[in-house]
């Protein structure tokens, strides 16, 4: 992601990951940028990814809470969601 922090993307340096394939979110790396939202009529939100919790059937993404990452949050920090989605960020030179 090249330093750049959630508040500081452009909407166009965000690109969705496949939505058709399947993810092994056992090899996602902590701190990988996320979109997810709990209804699939809601916009998606950006955060980023703290794991899963495959004990649940159903909000079993976890990331860390109002755009933090592992190294900023500080306490528990954390937020469970129904729906998740890969991002990729392009990297204009900015």
């Amino acid at each position: 992601m090249t330093g750049a922090r959630l508040g500081e993307l452009d909407i166009d340096q965000v690109h969705s990951a496949n939505e058709e394939s399947k993810v092994d979110w056992n090899k996602v790396p902590v701190d990988t940028l996320v979109r997810v939202r709990n209804r699939k009529e809601n916009e998606w939100v950006m955060r980023y990814f703290k794991g899963i919790d495959e004990r649940r059937t159903s909000y079993k993404f976890l990331v860390w809470t109002d755009g933090k990452t592992s190294k900023t949050v500080g306490g528990f920090g954390m937020e469970t969601w129904k729906y998740c989605e890969l991002v990729e960020v392009e990297d204009n030179g900015k």
